[in-house]
């Protein structure tokens, strides 16, 4: 994948002309692997010094490319927002701290007015994949398929039993395991945009998954109105789900896909 717009000062002099940058939700995925190395190599340029560190503390060069590309795509998405917004920030520039929970939040630029971008970060390995939006609540996960163990036991371990009872109806009647996979990143997603991580239990809420029709059944806790859910499975095997939740209408969603010798392209199968 060759990122043709990755001088971000003559790409955002172009993109600000041609008023061709959009606001709203957007969720970009990507393989890392398929990153050209002269890319690679300005993505860790953008990154701050202790996340320089971070990244070096993975041994193998593979999960250091994954870390390296997900944290310069969170900076490149929220550059790209912000200029939708008429503010050109260079990915260099963004600043974050943690929540209460470790949660990853945006700390405003300087001279920065306007309400601050939200964002959630995902990936696994050989996948990448970050949502931003304007205002709201906000969590993506991806995860890849070909584990080699039985999911069913940590179905029933973890999951609701209304989530356990239709996993194993599937299984059962001889259909794969993506059923879980689909369960398994709806919780985790809307976990991450609540905020708390794992600090609540995942039994303690439930999904109903049907085809593309996701609806939450309950939360224990409350505070389930006015959530949005997407999800679906993308190039590479994975399983990609985003929950959402904004004081306004919910925006149209953009998905745009670095799977390309193009640089973003818009997934028009997986976006709505």
């Amino acid at each position: 994948m060759k990122f043709v717009n990755i001088n971000w000062d003559i790409w955002a002099g172009r993109l600000a002309k041609e008023k061709s940058v959009q606001s709203g939700l957007s969720l970009y995925y990507c393989r890392p692997a398929k990153v050209v190395l002269a890319d690679y190599k300005v993505f860790r340029s953008w990154l701050e010094d202790d996340e320089a560190v971070r990244a070096d503390c993975y041994l193998k060069p593979t999960d250091r490319k994954i870390f390296i590309v997900a944290h310069a795509l969170t900076r490149y998405a929220l550059s790209l927002a912000s200029l939708a917004a008429g503010v050109n920030i260079h990915p260099t520039d963004w600043r974050f701290t943690d929540n209460a929970y470790g949660k990853p939040v945006v700390v405003p630029p300087a001279g920065f007015s306007g309400p601050v971008p939200v964002f959630s970060l995902s990936h696994t390995r050989g996948g990448v994949a970050m949502a931003v939006a304007p205002e709201g609540e906000l969590g993506v996960d991806i995860e890849g398929g070909g584990r080699p163990y039985d999911l069913l036991p940590l179905a029933e371990r973890f999951l609701a039993k209304e989530e356990y009872q239709h996993i194993a109806e599937h299984i059962e009647n001889g259909t794969d395991e993506q059923l879980f996979f689909s369960y398994w990143t709806l919780k985790e997603s809307y976990l991450k945009a609540q905020g708390v991580g794992l600090g609540k239990e995942l039994a303690s809420f439930a999904f109903r998954v049907e085809g593309s029709d996701v609806r939450l059944l309950y939360d224990q806790e409350g505070g389930s109105e006015g959530w949005w859910f997407h999800q679906g499975k993308v190039p590479g095997q994975f399983t990609l789900a985003l929950a959402f939740r904004s004081p306004g209408e919910r925006r149209e969603l953009r998905v745009y896909s670095g799977d390309s010798n193009n640089g973003w392209q818009p997934d028009l199968d997986w976006g709505q």
